[in-house]
């Protein structure tokens, strides 16, 4: 009797010991599809209320859609933050049991852009006036891109140097729309100091706004180069 207790014993402590097998996969995503850069994460944690299962402090390199596999976590309620692309502190909560698999896609690029649309420039403007974004910045050599919007009667017209100045297509116009929203959300955070930032200007009647980007993140003007050819 004693030997079979003893048996039963060992059986309760093995099976209270051994790890659940749940799993839990992040996956690095963006929401702008034409946007496959380097996703640099400075943190990220995954925990529970008592340990710490992953953390990224600090810049680490991801690949667009590389994916976090955490395996044999325990049952339990977890928290899973990280830091999106400006900066702002992202928290989701989920819990595992039973051997139970959760997949989580994270959006490191929607930063909240939308509540800056009716101030951008280009939702400002009247008709038969126009406006300029100057770009300039670069690690190995000094970039430099613009583009001029003018409105005029029939609609929304894009000049850039060397280009003629033609017709904005509806989607066009949204791509404008986003990039311009996505730089005034990047104002002010100051996420790293890379000497290859960039520096816009936005130039409307005779009055300049400069924005730096410090986000080392932000990839707005060629994803908008890359819509507009």
């Amino acid at each position: 009797m004693r030997t079979i207790i003893l048996v039963i014993l060992a059986i309760m402590l093995f099976t209270s010991c051994k790890k659940s097998s749940n799993r839990f996969n992040i996956i690095l995503s963006k929401s702008d599809f034409v946007d496959s850069a380097y996703i640099n994460i400075d943190f990220l944690c995954v925990q529970s209320v008592d340990s710490v299962f992953f953390k990224v402090i600090g810049h680490k390199r991801f690949k667009f859609r590389d994916t976090i596999a955490l395996s044999d976590l325990p049952n339990g309620d977890y928290e899973l933050a990280y830091n999106d692309m400006i900066g702002e502190r992202i928290k989701k909560k989920f819990s595992l049991k039973g051997s139970e698999q959760k997949i989580v896609k994270i959006v490191f690029d929607s930063i909240g852009s939308d509540k800056f649309y009716s101030k951008i420039p280009f939702n400002n403007l009247k008709n038969a006036e126009s406006y300029t974004i100057e770009e300039e910045g670069g690690c190995v050599g000094t970039m430099h891109y613009q583009y001029k919007i003018e409105k005029n009667d029939d609609g929304y017209y894009l000049e850039r140097l060397r280009v003629p100045k033609r017709l904005l297509k509806p989607e066009e116009v949204k791509a404008v729309q986003k990039f311009e929203s996505e730089l005034l959300a990047i104002e002010n955070k100051d996420l790293c100091m890379s000497t290859g930032r960039f520096t816009y200007k936005i130039i409307s009647k005779g009055t300049e706004h400069t924005i730096t980007d410090n986000t080392c993140n932000w990839n707005g003007l060629e994803n908008l180069m890359y819509r507009l050819k």
